[in-house]
C-alpha cells in the first residue's frame, strides 16, 4: 500500500507539536509542576488538542511527569480529570483560567503564515533558554498576569491598541 505524501500543513502542525511541548516543559523549569520531578515528562493540554485556538498556545499546557499526566490513580490530568481541573484552577488562579476558557471556545483558523510564525517563535524560545537559573528561563515569569506571557502577538495587538 503506497503512503500518501504529507502536506506542508502537517508537517507544520507535527512540528509545532513538538516545539509547544519542548517550550511547555522551559516555561516550567524542566519539572513536573504538581510533584516536581525532573524526569519522565509530558506536556499536558488543559484543552483538547482539537481545540484550534489553543493547541498551540504555551498557556494551555502544563508539564507533568508520566505518573501524574496519565497512570496514578490518585492524582492524574487522565484518570482523576476533575481533582486535576481543581489543582489547576488552584495552581493558575480562576481570573487565567477563565481567559483560557474563553479563549479555547473560540474558532481559529490557522494560515500556513500564522503555523510558521508560531514556529519561529517557539524555536527563538528554545533557542535563547539558558537554564532555570538563567535570566531568560521563561518559568521565572510564570507569574506574571496570563496577557503578559500568553504570546508575543497578543501583546502585539495590545500594544497596538494603546
Amino acid at each position: 500500500m503506497k503512503r500518501r505524501k504529507r502536506t506542508t500543513r502537517q508537517i507544520l502542525a507535527k512540528k509545532l507539536d513538538d516545539l509547544w511541548a519542548e517550550v511547555v516543559k522551559i516555561h516550567a523549569g524542566y519539572k513536573c509542576e504538581y510533584c516536581g520531578k525532573k524526569t519522565t515528562l509530558n506536556a499536558h493540554h488543559i484543552y483538547s488538542r482539537s481545540k484550534k485556538s489553543t493547541r498551540w498556545d504555551t498557556m494551555n499546557g502544563v508539564c507533568l511527569c508520566v505518573s501524574h499526566h496519565v497512570f496514578n490513580s490518585g492524582f492524574s490530568a487522565h484518570k482523576t480529570p476533575t481533582e486535576f481541573v481543581e489543582w489547576i484552577k488552584k495552581k493558575r488562579g480562576i481570573t487565567e483560567c477563565e481567559i483560557l476558557r474563553c479563549h479555547a471556545n473560540q474558532t481559529k483558523k490557522w494560515t500556513l503564515k500564522d503555523m510558521q510564525i508560531r514556529v519561529n517563535t517557539f524555536e527563538l524560545t528554545i533557542k535563547t533558554y539558558k537554564g532555570p537559573d538563567s535570566d531568560i528561563c521563561p518559568g521565572k515569569f510564570r507569574n506574571l498576569p496570563y496577557a503578559a506571557r500568553h504570546n508575543l502577538k497578543i501583546i502585539e495587538q495590545a500594544k497596538k491598541l494603546k
